[in-house]
């Protein structure tokens, strides 16, 4: 109780003043500037950056609309939702994962499997990713 109580109150606290401030929306402005996709067309960026910015839930509402629009292939549609679950990592891990991990575990082993297990995450993912890409 006492490590919940020592880390996790300040470490939420820390990611709600910086989440109040717009870091994470600086973050988010930041990251999705530097995206550039020369596999999918330009349409499907907004797929990748709707699911990075906002909720996947957002990702698939505009995939749904472009696919129904013809505008991206199934391919396309889930090669972009991928991308943006990949690229979406990093602000969800820090807003969500961090505080709990270091509050339960002692902080650097929370860190430790905090970036442990994005990291596989993440690769999985591209692996997957990659598969379907040849395969599809």
């Amino acid at each position: 109780m006492v490590n919940i109580a020592v880390y996790v109150l300040p470490i939420y606290t820390l990611v709600f003043v910086l989440n109040l401030n717009g870091f994470f929306r600086y973050l988010n402005d930041a990251l999705s500037s530097h995206i550039t996709l020369s596999i999918m067309p330009v349409e499907s960026l907004s797929v990748v950056m709707l699911s990075f910015a906002a909720e996947f839930t957002s990702g698939f509402a505009a995939a749904g609309a472009l696919m129904d629009a013809g505008i991206l292939t199934t391919k396309q549609t889930v090669i972009a939702l991928l991308l943006g679950n990949i690229t979406a990592f990093p602000i969800r891990a820090l807003r969500h994962q961090l505080p709990r991990y270091m509050g339960i575990f002692s902080p650097k082993m929370g860190l430790q499997l905090l970036l442990s297990g994005q990291i596989f995450r993440v690769i999985s993912i591209i692996a997957v990713g990659l598969f379907y890409y040849v395969i599809a």
